[in-house]
């Protein structure tokens, strides 16, 4: 059976509701993983983060198996974190969350695997309902296995930030293979979110900016590079 590790990137710089999210992460994580032996946790931590330390204790500390890790450059973006994650891991497939996430449905990782092993040689996207892209439009939450990168090349685009990797994911698993898991639930606690009120902070803000940063380059890949990384993917999957 797969052993799935779940990636997070991590910046809470003192702010009380980041940190709560973080903490309730890895407790509803731990509370609804059929199959806790056969997960890892991967955090990557900006080290000149107010929270680090506080950070790096409670991962130490969680009853589940997770490590930390840091990059050298002052504030990595999230991409670069998350691909960093990505190299660390020893799993068979990679879950890509942000630490506002809430698991809401037990038996996640039974159901990831589940979906990923239907695609062939296990080359698809699956992702959950991250109650945000609520209809499933775009691949937020995705799930990708070590083939899927070995064959792309890459796990999270290099040349982007933070905005449209999820779009990225959404456009290869529509040509390749895509299952959206409505009913498994790991919900973004984020004030996008329509339904409920979650308060917005500065690194909220920050963010933001990559969007319109990120446009250029998602555009570009998808005019040059798309159609080569949808056709290594094909290959690999022995079509």
């Amino acid at each position: 059976m797969d052993k799935i590790a779940v990636l997070t990137p991590l910046r809470l710089d003192g702010i009380d509701s980041r940190c709560r999210k973080f903490l309730n992460m890895l407790k509803t994580l731990h509370d609804c993983t059929e199959r806790l032996d056969l997960l890892e946790v991967i955090v990557s931590i900006d080290m000149e983060d107010k929270s680090a330390e506080w950070a790096i204790e409670l991962i130490k500390t969680c009853e589940l198996n997770a490590i930390w890790c840091t990059l050298p450059e002052p504030r990595p973006t999230p991409v670069s974190k998350w691909n960093q994650c990505q190299k660390l891991s020893l799993s068979d497939i990679f879950v890509c969350v942000g630490a506002d996430i809430e698991f809401k449905t037990q038996g996640w990782d039974m159901m990831h695997r589940e979906a990923i092993d239907a695609f062939p040689n296990k080359i698809g996207v699956a992702y959950s309902n991250d109650m945000h892209w609520i209809r499933g439009q775009k691949a937020g939450n995705h799930a990708v296995h070590k083939n899927f990168v070995d064959a792309l090349g890459y796990y999270m685009l290099p040349e982007l930030q933070l905005y449209y990797s999820d779009d990225v994911m959404t456009k290869l698993g529509a040509a390749v293979g895509k299952t959206f898991l409505k009913e498994c639930i790991l919900a973004r606690i984020h004030p996008a979110r329509k339904d409920i009120k979650v308060e917005t902070d500065k690194i909220y803000q920050e963010t933001d900016r990559f969007y319109v940063q990120d446009r250029p380059a998602f555009e570009r890949w998808e005019k040059e590079q798309m159609q080569f990384d949808i056709a290594r993917l094909k290959e690999a999957q022995g079509a």
